[in-house]
């Protein structure tokens, strides 16, 4: 599935699942989603530029998908659930979790009125990660949103039906996540870090953009 930031794929699903999980199998076998982005398991290695580009994501206000009409969103409230390996004082993640609110509200879905997003927090605690897994699944999420391999693994022991958008993964092919970049299959989608074979394709379209450069320096904050 298409979608310029997380709130974008997040609506675009809750349409999906008034048409049931064949529309959400087919969409996100069609979907190469996998857009690169920050992985927050990386701290340390330029979290200031990461922690950005997961704020962009979360929050962006680009409208890739057209709204469902106000009848619609009246039906009833939708959920959403959010797994978080970190904890509920981390400042950071409240920081995502805060840009997602209002990622979603710009495109008309308001916590405490159409919407509600019910928060865990695992703590790096496998126990409570199958445990906040399966309570989510249960609730009936429409959508579950996280930003760890481990988790999106479990999730998908949990269920196949609901849909699952992680966030900056750092290789979901390699894990079992998605089949391929190409065709995630299956009920999950999202952003992935940047392989390492990227740097390269930077340095070329640099060069393209000013031919006169003859020395690049990377940084990074």
């Amino acid at each position: 599935m298409r979608g310029k930031t997380v709130p974008d794929m997040i609506t675009r699903f809750f349409s999906l699942r008034d048409l049931g999980h064949a529309a959400i199998k087919d969409q996100t076998a069609k979907a190469p989603d996998l857009c690169s982005g920050a992985d927050p398991a990386t701290r340390g290695q330029g979290d200031g530029t990461r922690r950005r580009e997961f704020i962009r994501l979360l929050g962006g206000a680009a409208v890739a998908w057209p709204l469902t009409t106000s009848a619609q969103q009246a039906e009833r409230v939708r959920r959403i659930g959010v797994l978080m390996d970190g904890t509920a004082t981390d400042m950071t993640l409240q920081a995502y979790v805060a840009a997602l609110r209002t990622g979603l509200q710009k495109l008309g879905w308001t916590a405490g009125q159409n919407l509600r997003i019910q928060d865990r927090w695992a703590e790096s605690d496998s126990g409570r990660m199958r445990t906040y897994a399966t309570e989510l699944v249960t609730l009936g999420a429409d959508v579950i949103l996280t930003g760890n391999t481990p988790i999106v693994q479990e999730l998908q022991r949990q269920t196949r039906t609901i849909p699952i958008v992680f966030v900056a993964l750092g290789d979901p092919v390699a894990t079992g996540v998605v089949a391929s970049l190409a065709r995630p299959g299956g009920n999950a989608t999202g952003f992935m870090n940047p392989p390492p074979s990227v740097s390269g394709k930077w340095l070329e379209l640099l060069k393209e953009i000013a031919p006169s450069i003859k020395c690049q320096s990377p940084a990074h904050d």
